[in-house]
């Protein structure tokens, strides 16, 4: 299994993407555009004023609140629409979609120990947390397939 650290996985790595991170507070047309903003994402960390993570929301929470009403076939009424729109930009709406159940990392945690993590809930991403409780980064399982690819079978 894996010996090297989280911290020390990321620092191998040569990708610098912006980590998945969006205010507490915030509206959904933010949310949008910061999954949009790197089509590489599928989830977005909601974080506090302090920047400590407070939960998740992923692109089907997106997609689900978004066309709930067309998947309904209630498009023909223009007001639902309407009305479901303005509610989907208001202010806070990140707050009452996201999943608090949050399953975090540590950077001197073990990188085989989180991957088992991972594994056992069912997760594509995990946020690294520093030692003052912020988000550091984000674990991809496609970085840690890229590891796989490079480093062979044996590495597991």
């Amino acid at each position: 299994m894996i010996r090297q650290t989280v911290e020390a996985f990321l620092d191998s790595m040569s990708t610098g993407r912006d980590l998945p991170v969006i205010r507490a507070g915030s509206c959904i047309g933010d949310a949008v555009r910061e999954m949009v903003k790197d089509h590489h994402r599928r989830i977005l960390y909601v974080v506090d004023a302090d920047g400590k993570p407070k939960g998740t929301i992923t692109l089907n929470h997106l997609k689900d609140a978004i066309f709930h009403y067309y998947l309904d076939g209630r498009v023909e009424d223009a007001v639902i629409v309407s009305r479901r729109i303005t509610e989907l930009l208001a202010p806070g709406i990140v707050d009452d979609l996201m999943d608090a159940q949050l399953i975090t990392s540590e950077e001197d945690e073990e990188l085989g120990a989180v991957i088992a993590r991972m594994i056992e809930n069912d997760l594509s991403d995990v946020p690294v947390l520093g030692k003052d409780g912020r988000i550091v980064a984000n674990l991809d399982i496609l970085d840690i397939l890229e590891l796989w690819l490079q480093m062979g079978e044996g590495v597991f």
